[in-house]
């Protein structure tokens, strides 16, 4: 059975061919790599801050910070001013995982791009801009509700 022409199909098939590309570090979940983006441009954050700004449950990461202290990718440690606050710190390795991460990312997007013209670029750009900005206010209307 051939799979109807759409917008959600067509982005859904995109996004599952970008995910299922090699990755050297296959073990980094998207929570993982946004608490790693995060400290990198502010180390030692509260966990209820990192919480916040990801908008996950305060247990839901917990469990990834866990599964990454064990990785040796970040560490966590009491406050000093205030023993009920726990700090998270980006480690020597969480910072070349970012890194590399980052090389990677670079990388793939010059493949990706090569498959498109100049014009194909901004055009694809353009509409994904406008259709996330639409997304965005929708449900931004929706939780004002």
């Amino acid at each position: 059975m051939k799979e109807e022409k759409n917008i959600s199909n067509s982005l859904f098939r995109l996004m599952r061919n970008l995910r299922r590309r090699p990755k050297e570090d296959k073990h980094l979940s998207r929570s993982s790599f946004m608490v790693l983006r995060l400290l990198s441009k502010e180390d030692g954050r509260s966990s209820k801050e990192l919480s916040q700004d990801l908008d996950i449950r305060a247990s839901s990461l917990s469990e990834v910070l866990a599964r990454m202290e064990e990785e040796g990718l970040v560490s966590r440690s009491k406050d000093p001013e205030d023993m009920r606050v726990s700090r998270v710190y980006l480690s020597d390795e969480g910072r070349q995982l970012l890194e590399r991460n980052r090389l990677e990312r670079l990388e793939s997007e010059k493949s990706l791009e090569a498959w498109l013209s100049p014009e194909e670029r901004e055009e694809l750009i353009r509409i994904c801009d406008k259709l996330s900005q639409k997304l965005e206010e929708s449900r931004r209307e929706e939780e004002s509700l």
